[in-house]
């Protein structure tokens, strides 16, 4: 009986030191991302991370590497804007937008930024610009219903297009950047060739299509600029 009871003891012990550590690392975890912004990032494969060899040299990771950050992405291959629109709404060409990657979901988690990137698949689809530009003011609008702070960036090249579609990229970072004003990140600029509208050879993977590391370095250097924009417009709006 007495070995019976230790046995059980013993066992009590061990699950309440377990729950304890549990506990322990809770706090720890709560305490690491307290005073972070967490940070939704709403857009296409180069914010997915595709380009670089190792995924942890994309810019939406090295963002995240950021002590003041904390980083949702939920970007995705592929993706324009209408996969980003709320659900439940009619839209231009009645498409279905991704109800667990969309504008809804992103301020469902309450973030205090969302970075919108979505770069070159609307135009590649044969969208319009003006088609991206009424769907970028419907997803900032809401932004601004929900007093969630927000910054856009441009589009950037991609070679296998024809001249008229990589010129529409160029001509849509332009008027992006008029729009947005302070709150538009420009990234076309310095990863394109403005001779060609192609990518700047040394930038570019092997499909013409995505950005490499020296690329994605060039993409976080300048989201980042952003973001340090967004948090002073916060810090004035709280003061």
């Amino acid at each position: 009986m007495f070995l019976k009871n230790s046995f059980f003891g013993a066992l009590f012990c061990f699950l309440g030191l377990l729950l304890l550590s549990c506990d322990g690392s809770n706090k720890k975890f709560s305490e690491i991302d307290e005073g972070k912004n967490l940070v939704v990032i709403l857009g296409s494969s180069s914010a997915f991370g595709i380009g670089p060899v190792n995924r942890n040299n994309s810019w939406a990771v090295l963002l995240g590497d950021e002590e003041t950050i904390r980083i949702k992405n939920l970007s995705y291959p592929g993706y324009t804007t209408y996969d980003f629109l709320p659900s439940g709404k009619p839209n231009f060409r009645n498409l279905t937008p991704d109800k667990d990657k969309n504008i809804d979901a992103a301020i469902k988690l309450a973030p205090k930024i969302i970075i919108f990137s979505i770069t070159t698949n609307d135009i590649g689809r044969g969208y319009s610009i003006e088609e991206y530009l009424s769907n970028m003011k419907i997803l900032t609008d809401l932004c601004i219903d929900n007093n969630i702070e927000y910054i856009v960036t441009s589009t950037h090249p991609r070679n296998p297009m024809s001249l008229e579609k990589r010129m529409a990229l160029y001509n849509l970072s332009r008027k992006l950047e008029e729009v947005y004003e302070d709150r538009y990140v420009e990234i076309y600029n310095p990863l394109g060739d403005l001779n060609t509208y192609k990518w700047k050879s040394d930038l570019c993977v092997s499909d013409s299509v995505h950005g490499n590391e020296k690329a994605h370095l060039i993409i976080y250097n300048q989201v980042l600029l952003g973001y340090h924009k967004a948090v002073a417009r916060l810090s004035h709006e709280e003061e």
